[in-house]
């Protein structure tokens, strides 16, 4: 697996690190990417004068070693369970549902996932490719996801008596939720794997952006009047994807990233 971060980075002063420049016609600021994959990578306007960066890198210090720790626990997380390697179990703390995965090769063209009674979850077809097995669990998880999130997301809206146009459900790779201003709610099924406790903070969240579209005072004044641990929830949230298994976070294509302006 590709090591995480570009092998120059240093806490001393002067700030010593590797990076990528790529020029954008659509960027407006200067933008610093951080990625498994890619390392550092500093996003600029086009015709921004380069001799710029090291000063502004050095304002964004900081940021810098904050997410490099956090992608270096990343890696060895994803060295301790490897993407490649199937699920023996799933659990879905979001809805206090455990299964236990079992593979059986068949004469299926496909590969397709099955619900056995007391908690078996059955992967069964051309089970000989990992990365089939895993589109194919990928699929489950987002129509569990549709199954249990949509509703919940009614009820919530139902006791908070708001109103919203529509719901969809995809495997988002960053956002927990968002809201259109034409009120359509998006919801990472990747939720399920989280507290219930949280997935309920996130349906509110969102419910809160069909009144207020932004982070407004007035938005943080309603959710926390619909959730008065929305705070601590908050903070607590910022560090969930850890509950995401890393079958279903990292797949074949794609990788982890953060991202940050000047």
């Amino acid at each position: 697996m590709q090591n995480p971060f570009m092998e120059e980075i240093s806490v001393e002063r002067p700030l010593n690190i590797t990076y990528q420049v790529r020029e954008s016609s659509r960027a407006r600021n200067v933008r610093f990417r951080l990625s498994l994959d890619d390392g550092l990578i500093v996003i600029v306007p086009r015709g921004f004068d380069v001799r710029r960066i090291p000063a502004l890198l050095d304002e964004k210090r900081a940021w810098i070693e904050h997410v490099s720790r956090r992608l270096e626990q990343q890696r060895r997380d994803l060295e301790a369970d490897p993407p490649s390697r199937l699920p023996e179990h799933v659990t879905l703390q979001a809805i206090e549902r455990s299964f236990r995965v079992r593979y059986m090769a068949s004469s299926v063209s496909n590969v397709q996932v099955e619900e056995r009674p007391h908690g078996d979850l059955i992967v069964f077809g051309r089970v000989e490719s990992n990365d089939v097995c895993r589109i194919a669990l990928r699929q489950w998880t987002l129509d569990k996801a549709k199954q249990h999130l949509v509703p919940w997301l009614v009820a919530e809206a139902d006791r908070g008596d708001f109103r919203f146009d529509k719901t969809m459900v995809r495997c988002q790779k960053t956002r927990w939720g968002s809201c259109s201003t034409r009120g359509t709610i998006s919801l990472n099924a990747k939720l399920l794997f989280l507290p219930h406790d949280l997935v309920r903070y996130v349906l509110v969240h969102e419910l809160c952006h069909t009144v207020h579209p932004s982070h407004s005072r007035a938005f943080w004044d309603l959710l926390r009047a619909q959730e008065p641990h929305a705070d601590e929830l908050r903070h607590v949230l910022r560090g969930a994807e850890r509950c995401v298994p890393n079958w279903l976070e990292y797949c074949p294509t794609r990788g982890s990233s953060a991202a940050g302006t000047a």
